[in-house]
């Protein structure tokens, strides 16, 4: 195995091990309201993501900025309504993500990001039209069959696992559409809608 591999490797296993642990410190917010907490956390994001692109990103700032003056107004309307659209739901995961660790229970908010890999995969597959070998269809199948087999909770548990999933998998799928903008730079907008959304309610 060569070094490149390895660190896609352990990158892989990195993130699913912060995103299995992430849950049980969160657990401890509970006399929070969800809405609190991703308040706090939303703004803190913003501050940190916007500091980041202005002290070093100004160069992709600049990019971007000519890349959407260059278009005209439909596909510039089309990229925009994109970035909105999955601003809306990357705030949509975070609340049910908060929503489901405090007051549903644990499991259904780890099962989403257990089932989102599936989903992201399939949606690529369908709307994207990306390409599966057989070997990762197969994969996807015994995936599946996993996720059946572990789906034997309540419906309640299940639907806030598939919804969470859902909102995950949306958001990495219109991402895929928004080309030729950095992504730290649309990260950054997307913390601002989010921001306009829930300042009202901080």
């Amino acid at each position: 195995m060569n070094s490149r591999n390895f660190k896609h490797i352990a990158a892989a296993i990195g993130a699913t091990a912060i995103w299995g642990t992430f849950a049980v410190p969160l657990r401890n917010l509970k006399g929070y309201p969800p809405i609190e907490i991703l308040n706090y956390r939303l703004f803190i994001a913003l501050i940190i993501t916007w500091i980041i692109i202005l002290l070093f990103r100004r160069d992709k700032i600049r990019k971007d900025y000519s890349y959407l003056k260059s278009l005209n107004r439909k596909s510039r309307t089309k990229l925009l309504g994109l970035i909105f659209l999955a601003g809306i739901f990357l705030t949509g995961n975070w609340i049910s993500f908060l929503y489901a660790v405090n007051h549903v229970n644990l499991k259904s908010a780890a099962f989403g990001y257990l089932v989102c890999p599936l989903i992201t995969a399939m949606g690529g597959f369908f709307i994207l039209r990306e390409q599966l070998s057989t070997v990762k269809l197969t994969s996807i199948g015994i995936a599946l069959i996993g996720v059946l087999l572990l789906a034997n909770g309540s419906l309640m548990d299940v639907m806030w696992s598939i919804f969470i999933a859902t909102t995950y998998t949306s958001y990495l799928l219109l991402q895929r559409m928004i080309l030729k903008l950095d992504k730290l730079n649309v990260l950054g907008m997307q913390l601002i809608l989010s921001a306009l959304i829930f300042f009202p309610l901080f």
